[in-house]
């Protein structure tokens, strides 16, 4: 799906330029998979636009902040050529990126019927979701960290799908990340501080290979850490719970995608619709035959290949593409 990346300043200067080349990296070792948005924000600014750039050219946007979360769209919901459906998403004093699919989007959007003029992306619903809980407990006695954590626990609650989230409040500049258990995402520390984060830990894998960051663990599941920069570290301010999204997909019917409709199938036709409509310009028609695609467009089989292992042309010059073959493709289990 999407990718998230993190970086985190050293010290009370700021990222550095040499850092930002490092995040770079990150960045593009997502977009090969997660080629359709680009976004970034920090507690100064926050910027997004279809397609990949290069955080080099916005060098003034970062260095000297505390941090810079970035996030690489992977499109399954809402087209990122209309602005407003690609990530990060803002609402009220609160800036959102996500990673994952929220699955009765519909049905939420249906209940909430102002949620659609914002954004038709199904990650600003758990955003809209989330702010409604938050002020809701602003005239409490509660802490903000409390408080974060109690608008939350009522907003998984409405959610069915998988989610990873940053979220930062944009009046206090404060940052929180929190997953589900089916979802990725990993720390990196440099010498006990944390430095970069990601979605793939083969991207951290790499910063360690050069000696940029010493450490590497995966976050924790259903828990809510705020960042804090003076020290350089995660602050565990509680965990909620949720339902693991895979036994909630095992249990939906099989009969609309014409196989099992796991968390992983539906995830594979989505990451395939992506690409295909990537490579063609637009999405051609296709059936399916069992977990293959079938698909019309024999002039694509060389640019598919480069995606797939699965594939052969058919001797009516059809394409049969397994979906589940995507080099480098990370699946959850």
């Amino acid at each position: 799906m999407c990718e998230i990346q993190i970086a985190i300043a050293k010290n009370e200067k700021g990222i550095t330029k040499k850092e930002v080349a490092y995040l770079e990296l990150l960045n593009q070792y997502a977009q090969p998979n997660n080629h359709d948005a680009t976004g970034y924000f920090n507690a100064l600014t926050t910027h997004k636009e279809k397609g990949v750039f290069s955080l080099i050219d916005h060098l003034d946007d970062i260095v000297g902040q505390q941090y810079l979360v970035v996030h690489n769209r992977f499109m399954t919901q809402a087209s990122a050529k209309k602005n407003r459906n690609n990530h990060p998403f803002q609402k009220g004093r609160w800036t959102l990126v996500h990673n994952g699919v929220i699955r009765n989007d519909n049905e939420l959007r249906a209940e909430h019927k102002k949620i659609k003029k914002h954004s038709g992306c199904d990650s600003f619903s758990f955003l809209y979701l989330f702010e409604s809980n938050y002020n809701k407990l602003l005239k409490t006695d509660l802490s903000e960290s409390k408080r974060v954590l109690k608008a939350i626990k009522k907003t998984v609650k409405k959610i069915e799908g998988y989610f990873s989230i940053a979220v930062m409040n944009n009046l206090t500049g404060k940052l929180y990340y929190f997953k589900c258990s089916t979802a990725q995402f990993y720390f990196g520390y440099n010498r006990g501080k944390l430095a970069f984060c990601s979605t793939s830990q083969d991207s951290l894998d790499r910063l360690k290979d050069v000696g940029v960051i010493t450490k590497i663990t995966e976050a924790p599941s259903d828990t809510v850490f705020e960042v804090d920069f003076d020290k350089q570290k995660l602050s565990k301010i509680g965990k909620f719970k949720y339902e693991d999204a895979t036994i909630w997909y095992q249990q939906q019917p099989t009969t609309e995608w014409g196989f099992d409709d796991t968390l992983t199938s539906r995830q594979d036709l989505d990451r395939f619709d992506s690409i295909l409509e990537y490579l063609n310009g637009t999405l051609p028609p296709y059936e399916m035959d069992g977990d293959q695609v079938i698909l019309n467009e024999e002039h694509l089989f060389d640019k598919l290949a480069e995606y797939y292992w699965d594939i052969e042309q058919r001797d009516d010059g059809s394409l049969a593409i397994g979906l589940a073959s995507l080099y480098n493709g990370e699946y959850l289990q």
